[in-house]
């Protein structure tokens, strides 16, 4: 098995990176805090020019034709630049569809998400709400109302997770979806509530939710693994500057040593994103386990991060001039949003038997 990055895995990163670096910085993300900017079109549009909307999408419907693994390269850079957008919300519907679409929904849906003149989302079911709610022999979902749907006020359709383990699709065009925004301390994503008729979904026969579960994790894991990244770098270079008693602080041991341990309790989960998206790419319906691994040891360990990140940046470190806290934020959401670790182990624990 190759666990290194190929030169094409590497070029797609490399493109999403400089993009964001040139057009994504802290100031940017800052407009999704202080304004009622709920998707920077204009950041979409340069999103649109590298590829990145159709980028799990087969080459025949106008996308990249790739998987897993780049889908979670580009959430680690939209993690470390704190983007103020849900692309993985558009990504995984688009990837639900290439996956269990019909030939017909295949047709009909995946040209315009490829190239992201149609954008796609999420309604996935919270850890709020049972499973069991919907029986397997009910036509639709037995709810017809979602909590936390990114990118709602624009998406053009919905991938929705019905409560029996099946998924489907809600077109917007000829249905009405009444949106309602939430409030989240993560602003840099908008959230919103979604309501509408459950019996406009049209099925994906190929596919269940536990698929959608798989890739949503992998790919949160990886974002939070970028906004822990970014903020190692970020401290390092405070510490670099900062000066105590005429010296910087990064000479201080004890500062050394903090910010050894904030690198290595980083930069060492980066294996279980990479294993969950290849063993997604190998076989996504086995690959629940390992993405909730990911998603709960990662989150966990850059939660970590981001609040000794805090304490090293001193008195300004929770401030909001300072820029740390737009990645605690991000952290902190992706932390919680489908399951804690606490219920990302608990499910591991489960699919591995520990509990029978």
């Amino acid at each position: 098995m190759d666990l290194w990055l190929s030169e094409d895995q590497r070029l797609i990163q490399e493109s999403c990176r400089n993009y964001l670096d040139a057009e994504c910085q802290p100031r940017v993300v800052r407009q999704a805090y202080d304004t009622d900017l709920t998707f920077d079109r204009r950041l979409w549009a340069g999103i649109q020019e590298v590829g990145a909307t159709g980028v799990a999408i087969p080459e025949q419907f106008g996308g990249l034709g790739l998987g897993m693994m780049e889908l979670a390269l580009l959430s680690e850079e939209l993690g470390r630049h704190a983007a103020p957008f849900f692309l993985e919300g558009h990504n995984i519907a688009g990837l639900a569809i290439a996956l269990g679409g019909s030939p017909k929904q295949r047709d009909k849906l995946l040209p315009d998400l490829a190239s992201g003149d149609k954008v796609a989302t999420l309604a996935m079911l919270t850890m709020d709400r049972s499973r069991e709610q919907t029986t397997p022999s009910t036509p639709s979902p037995s709810v017809d109302r979602f909590s936390f749907v990114p990118l709602a006020d624009v998406a053009n359709l919905f991938v929705v997770e019905f409560g029996d383990g099946r998924v489907g699709v809600l077109e917007r065009d000829g249905t009405e979806v009444e949106v309602r925004a939430l409030d989240s301390i993560d602003c840099s994503r908008k959230f919103f509530e979604i309501t509408f008729d459950p019996s406009a979904i049209d099925v994906l026969p190929n596919i269940s939710s536990d698929v959608l579960s798989s890739a949503a994790l992998t790919l949160l894991a990886a974002d939070a693994f970028g906004a822990a990244t970014r903020l190692v770098e970020e401290t390092t270079v405070y510490a670099k500057t900062r000066r105590q008693f005429g010296f910087p602080i990064g000479q201080f041991q004890s500062v050394k040593h903090q910010l050894a341990e904030l690198a290595l309790s980083a930069i060492s989960t980066r294996g279980l994103f990479w294993d969950a998206a290849m063993s997604f790419d190998n076989d996504p319906r086995a690959s629940l386990r390992s993405a909730s691994m990911a998603k709960a040891h990662i989150t966990q360990q850059s939660m970590y991060v981001a609040r000794q990140s805090v304490e090293l940046h001193g008195g300004i470190g929770f401030t909001w001039e300072c820029d740390v806290q737009l990645f605690f934020k991000r952290i902190m959401f992706d932390r919680n949003y489908l399951g804690t670790p606490e219920f990302n182990r608990e499910r591991c624990a489960t699919l591995a038997g520990w509990g029978k």
